[in-house]
C-alpha cells in the first residue's frame, strides 16, 4: 500500500504544465514533419543567420510531442510528464535498493533539489535524465547479475537518446568508464568495448550524422552561463553542498578501495558540470545517491525506526501541498491567459492576437522567439531558443549580438537595417524601446503600431 501511494504521489507531483519557452519551435518542428514530411535540418525560423546548418538533436522528442499536441493538446503532454515522473522514481528506487520510505525520501530529494529543471513540464531535458538513469541501470544489472541482454540494448538507446536530447553524452561517458573499469578488473573487457563502439556507432544514426558531435563541441565552448538563466551556475550555498558531498563521498571511496576508476570519474564530472550549471544538478544528485547506495552498499533499512515518522510526515505534507495539482494544472491548459501569464517569462499573446496575420522579418525578444516561431508562422524571427551555441562570422553567440542591439549598444540601427528587419516587437521599457520614444522615430526610421503593458511594435518606415 505504501509503494502505491508512493508512486501515485509522484503522479500527483508530476501533473505539470508545459512552461518551457522552446515549446513553440519545437512543436513546430515536429508539425512540420508530418506535414510535409521534413526535419528542421536547415535555419527556416530566424532571418539571422538564415543560412546556418545546426546540428539538429531532437527530431525524435519533436515529432512526438506535436503527436500527442495535436491530439490531447497541453492536457496530453501533462500526462506525458506523469509517466516519465514515475518511470524516473521507479528506475532510481531499482539503483539505490532501499526500503519505499527510503526511496520515497530520495526521489522527491531529487526532484525538489532540481526543481529549476523538473517545474517547467514535459521536456528533452526531463526525458534525458531518465535515459541517464536507464543506461546507468541496465549497466549495473550487468555487472551485478551478469545479464548480457541488458549490455546489447544500450545501442538502441543510445540511438533514441541521439534523436532526443544532447545529454546522450554522459551515457557515453557512463560507459566509457564503466569499459576502462572492466579492463582493470579483466573482467568481460571484450564484450564492454563492443558495446560501446556500437553505441558511439548509434549516436550518428541522427539527421547530422558525425556533426551532432560538432554542435555538442560547440555549446562547450560557448559560455552559456552568462547567456542563459538556466546555464549559470547555482546559488552559493548550492555549491557548497555538493563540494562538500564531493569530499565525503571521496573520502569514503577511498576507504573502500572499491571501482575508483569509474565512480571517482563520474563523480568528479557530474560535480564539475553541476556547479557550473544549475540544470545539471539532478545528475550530481543521482550519482551521489548511487555511489552511496549502489557503490558503498549503505543500508538504512535498519534505521527504519527514525525514518518511518519523517518519511510519513515528509509525503503527507506532499500530499497537502499537491492534492489540487491536477486540478490546477487542467485549468491552466485550458486557458490561454493564464499560458501566456504564467510561464518564466510574460509572453505577447495580446499583441500576436492582434496582428497575426503579420508577415516578414521580426527582431523580437529571445524568449519570445519560440512562441512566435508556433503563432506567427509567416514571420522570422532573430533569434531564439535554438540558437545561443551558434557561432556567427563575428564568431560570438547570436544571444550576444541580440543583447548588444536590444541595449542599444553602437551600430544598433545600422545592424537591424542590414539583416533587413521589417518589425521590432519589444518588452515595453527597454532600451531599445526607451532609445525611440526619447528620440524621433523617422530619425531612425521606425513607426509604433501598438503598445500595451508588456509589448510595443515598431514597423520599419
Amino acid at each position: 500500500m505504501l509503494t502505491a501511494f508512493f508512486y501515485s504521489l509522484v503522479a500527483l507531483v508530476g501533473f505539470l504544465p508545459v512552461k518551457d519557452t522552446d515549446f513553440g519551435w519545437h512543436y513546430r518542428c515536429g508539425n512540420e514533419f508530418f506535414r510535409f514530411g521534413k526535419l528542421c535540418l536547415e535555419n527556416n525560423y530566424s532571418y539571422y543567420l538564415s543560412s546556418y546548418k545546426w546540428g539538429y538533436s531532437s527530431v525524435l522528442y519533436d515529432t512526438t510531442l506535436a503527436f500527442v499536441y495535436n491530439l490531447l493538446g497541453f492536457n496530453g503532454l501533462t500526462i506525458l510528464n506523469v509517466f516519465l515522473w514515475v518511470g524516473i522514481a521507479y528506475l532510481f528506487s531499482r539503483l539505490i535498493k532501499q526500503n519505499i520510505l527510503i526511496t520515497s525520501l530520495v526521489v522527491f530529494g531529487l526532484f525538489f533539489s532540481s526543481w529549476d529543471v523538473f517545474n517547467l513540464g514535459f521536456r528533452p531535458q526531463i526525458i534525458s535524465i531518465s535515459l541517464f538513469l536507464l543506461t546507468l541501470l541496465l549497466l549495473s544489472e550487468f555487472r551485478l547479475k551478469d545479464r548480457p541482454l541488458s549490455l546489447l540494448f544500450l545501442p538502441v538507446l543510445f540511438f533514441v537518446w541521439v534523436n532526443i536530447h544532447l545529454g546522450f553524452f554522459l551515457g557515453l561517458i557512463i560507459l566509457g568508464l564503466f569499459t576502462l573499469q572492466s579492463y582493470i578488473e579483466r573482467k568481460n573487457a571484450a564484450l564492454y568495448l563492443v558495446i560501446l563502439v556500437n553505441s558511439i556507432g548509434a549516436t550518428l544514426l541522427n539527421p547530422f550524422t558525425y556533426k551532432i558531435y560538432s554542435e555538442l563541441l560547440r555549446h562547450f565552448q560557448t559560455p552559456l552561463y552568462n547567456l542563459i538563466a538556466e546555464w549559470v551556475r547555482p546559488e552559493w550555498w548550492i555549491q557548497l553542498i555538493i563540494i562538500v558531498s564531493f569530499l565525503a563521498l571521496s573520502y569514503l571511496l577511498y576507504a573502500k578501495r572499491s571501482r575508483l576508476v569509474f565512480a571517482w570519474g563520474v563523480l568528479i564530472i557530474c560535480t564539475y558540470l553541476s556547479i557550473t550549471a544549475r540544470r545539471n544538478v539532478p545528475l550530481f544528485y543521482i550519482m551521489s545517491m548511487y555511489i552511496l547506495f549502489a557503490e558503498l552498499k549503505i543500508q538504512l533499512n535498519q534505521v527504519t525506526h527514525v525514518v518511518k515518522p519523517l518519511g510519513i510526515a515528509v509525503l503527507a505534507t506532499i500530499l497537502i501541498f499537491f492534492l489540487d495539482q491536477p486540478t490546477k494544472t487542467f485549468s491552466f491548459n485550458k486557458g490561454s491567459a493564464d499560458y501566456c501569464e504564467s510561464l518564466l517569462v510574460k509572453l505577447p499573446c495580446d499583441l500576436v492576437k492582434r496582428y497575426k496575420n503579420l508577415t516578414g522579418n521580426v527582431f523580437a525578444m529571445y524568449e519570445w522567439g519560440g512562441y512566435l516561431i508556433w503563432k506567427l508562422p509567416s514571420t522570422k524571427v532573430f533569434v531564439d531558443g535554438r540558437m545561443p551555441a551558434w557561432r556567427a562570422p563575428n564568431n560570438e553567440s547570436p544571444y550576444t549580438t541580440f543583447l548588444k542591439i536590444i541595449q542599444t549598444q553602437n551600430g544598433w540601427n545600422e545592424q537591424l537595417v542590414k539583416y533587413k528587419t521589417d518589425y521590432l516587437l519589444i518588452q515595453e521599457g527597454t532600451f531599445l524601446d526607451l532609445k525611440l520614444q526619447e528620440t524621433k522615430l523617422e530619425k531612425y526610421g521606425w513607426k509604433e503600431l501598438y503598445r500595451d503593458k508588456l509589448a510595443v511594435l515598431y514597423k520599419k518606415l
